[in-house]
C-alpha cells in the first residue's frame, strides 16, 4: 500500500529507515520524475501561477516555521512551493506576513 501511494503521488517518502527503504525511495523518485500527484505542477511549483506574485512562501520541515523568500534572495531558485504542504505564493511581503510567514534568513537585504 505504501509503495502504491508513494508511486502515484498520493504520499511522500521522507527519511525512511525500514527494510523497504529502497523500494519506497524508487517509488518516490518515480512520482517526482513523472510529476504525478503531489509532484504535479498544481502542487509542486517552481513558477508562480499569477504574474507579479513571485514571493515564495515555504515551511521549514525541521521547525515548521513559515518563511517567505523574495526574488534576489540567496537560494530563491532552489525553493519549491509545495502546495500540498500548505505553502503558497504571495504578491507582497505584507500579504506573506498576514499569512504568518516571516522573511527568510537567506534574504540579506531589507
Amino acid at each position: 500500500i505504501n509503495e502504491f501511494m508513494i508511486k502515484n503521488g498520493l504520499a511522500i517518502n521522507l527519511w525512511d529507515s525500514s527494510t523497504q527503504k529502497e523500494v519506497l525511495g524508487k517509488a518516490n523518485d518515480f512520482a517526482r520524475n513523472n510529476r504525478v500527484g503531489i509532484f504535479s505542477p498544481q502542487c509542486y511549483q517552481t513558477e508562480p501561477s499569477q504574474e507579479g506574485c513571485d514571493i515564495k512562501g515555504s515551511i521549514v520541515l525541521s521547525t515548521k516555521a513559515k518563511e517567505y523568500t523574495l526574488p534576489g534572495c540567496d537560494h530563491y531558485s532552489t525553493v519549491i512551493v509545495e502546495k500540498y504542504r500548505g505553502e503558497d505564493w504571495f504578491c507582497t511581503e505584507k500579504e506573506a506576513r498576514a499569512n504568518g510567514y516571516i522573511k527568510s534568513k537567506n534574504c540579506k537585504f531589507p
